[in-house]
């Protein structure tokens, strides 16, 4: 059986692997696209996958749920009905979504005029896109239930591999689109057809693999009640309503931008926000291996290393984001017009919100992650949705006040005024008062450090010193002052953190 060190190694090697690949398409992928197709036919491009990441909501948390499931059971019978049912479950809900969206579409063609502005000259074009993804998308919703049968299985590594043949369909769609100079329709049934035949493949993969466990065959005739299909569906209508609301939060921003100010200015917002995205995928990636392991700890009456690692990271993980603020501030602008084009840039003020939502990101991260591996689900339902509710409402106010400014602005204080603080008061409450957050050295950094050299940098930036050749000998001085400084007051925080990693490694499930 995998020791607790190779899945650790595996899994976060993995997810650091699918981050580095997804990112490196991205960085070619969106200059490349808005290059060939334009910044307001490439904003309906992102308008339409956000409208396309909302048909995820209709396999109602199932792959989830046969994911936690496939992990708890300890007959191949048993996961092989959960398999099974899943796909069955899975065929039914995309079959009806699939026929409620062209039934809206076509019973009510000016659906889409009523969410989002979409020039004239693309309306057309939009309108064919839409339809091609969300048909294809759907198509491919019941095979993705053998992603979870990897991960249930302790495969994850094989989960992010096809994860990354998927990033890079879009990407080789990408360029033959331009090759043959295509449409968004061309690029859509490409990207369309070679993740589903990626799925295909995992699908053969997995199904091989487990032909050769004894009584994978008796799946059919599995009787037992946690493992039916009524048991999966409840399941993942739990992790669903956690999923949807968490979607929406993140999804939010390019409706209402769209929806409010313009396709262009999605476009402008969708590219500053994407080295901010990569950041805090790297700077939380370590909560995403440790999450299993707090739940196996507790299990085990660990609360001694729970306490330790859930602040060491804690503290640790806004060090790391405080930077990227920083440096977001000095150096987005010049990232973005090297990258993609000075007009993709949303401004100074957009990249500082950005990064502050990082920032707070990096805190709320650690004990989400937490409460999610000790399986206290319940809260974590409710706080979803108020801080969606709270996202929307905020975002919705101030676009209407001060446009995208108000988006991003949005994009940070909502985090900050719900989940950041009562998260770790959850933490503390469902652990009955044994694990509690330390965020002296949070506060600390935060007042002495990063807060007034990101009055520098927002100085230089804003003023006539953007504009000099001191300009950049300065933004990296301050990038080394902010290492310094930091080292010296983690110091004894660094030091537990590189103990902690030997500390997990002999442990075994």
């Amino acid at each position: 059986m995998l020791n607790r060190k190779r899945t650790f190694l595996l899994g976060f090697s993995a997810n650091n692997f699918y981050i580095v690949v997804t990112s490196l398409v991205g960085i070619v992928s969106i200059p490349l696209g808005v290059k060939y197709f334009g910044i307001t036919r490439f904003g309906v491009w992102a308008l339409i996958s956000t409208v396309v990441a909302y048909l995820e909501a209709s396999n109602l948390g199932v792959t989830t749920a046969a994911a936690a499931l496939i992990a708890k059971s300890s007959r191949a019978s048993e996961k092989s009905a959960i398999i099974r049912r899943s796909v069955v479950l899975l065929t039914v809900l995309s079959s009806l979504t699939l026929a409620v969206f062209y039934l809206v579409s076509i019973n009510f063609p000016n659906v889409w005029d009523a969410i989002v502005k979409i020039p004239p000259s693309a309306k057309g074009e939009a309108i064919d896109t839409l339809y091609v993804t969300a048909a294809l998308f759907l198509i491919n919703l019941p095979l993705t239930i053998f992603y979870s049968g990897f991960i249930g299985s302790q495969q994850v590594h094989w989960e992010r591999f096809y994860r990354v043949l998927n990033s890079i369909a879009g990407l080789i769609a990408l360029l033959a689109v331009v090759i043959v100079k295509g449409s968004l329709v061309t690029m859509s049934v490409i990207r369309g057809v070679m993740i589903l035949s990626v799925s295909l493949v995992a699908m053969g993969h997995f199904c091989f693999s487990c032909l050769t466990q004894k009584g994978w065959a008796d799946g059919r005739v599995c009787t037992n009640e946690e493992f039916s299909t009524r048991s999966i569906l409840t399941s993942g209508l739990r992790f669903f309503s956690i999923g949807i609301a968490s979607m929406l939060v993140l999804s939010a921003d390019n409706i209402i931008i769209g929806k409010f100010i313009s396709v262009d200015a999605v476009t402008r917002y969708f590219v500053t926000f994407k080295p901010y995205g990569i950041a805090c995928a790297f700077i939380t990636t370590a909560n995403a291996a440790l999450w299993p392991m707090y739940g196996k700890a507790a299990s085990q009456d660990d609360w001694a290393w729970i306490q330790k690692t859930y602040n060491g990271f804690l503290q640790l993980l806004p060090t790391l984001a405080g930077l990227v603020w920083i440096g977001g501030v000095l150096f987005s602008r010049d990232i973005i017009s090297i990258w993609v084009n000075p007009e993709s840039y949303a401004g100074t003020f957009v990249a500082f919100c950005l990064g502050g939502y990082c920032y707070v990101l990096s805190i709320v991260n650690t004990s989400s992650q937490f409460l999610a591996g000790m399986n206290y689900t319940k809260r974590l339902v409710s706080l979803a949705w108020v801080e969606f509710i709270v996202t929307v409402g905020l975002t919705i106010v101030l676009v209407k006040m001060i446009q995208l400014n108000g988006v991003a602005l949005a994009k940070c204080l909502s985090p900050a005024l719900t989940v950041l603080w009562i998260l770790p008061i959850a933490v503390y409450l469902k652990t009955e008062k044994r694990i509690k957050a330390d965020c002296s050295t949070i506060i600390r950094h935060f007042s002495t450090v990063v807060l007034p050299l990101l009055l520098v940098s927002v100085a230089v930036t804003v003023t006539s010193i953007d504009k000099t050749v001191y300009r950049y000998p300065i933004a990296l001085l301050v990038l080394m002052v902010y290492v310094i400084l930091t080292w010296n007051i983690t110091k004894r925080l660094n030091v537990s953190y590189l103990l902690f990693i030997r500390s997990i490694m002999p442990r075994r499930v």
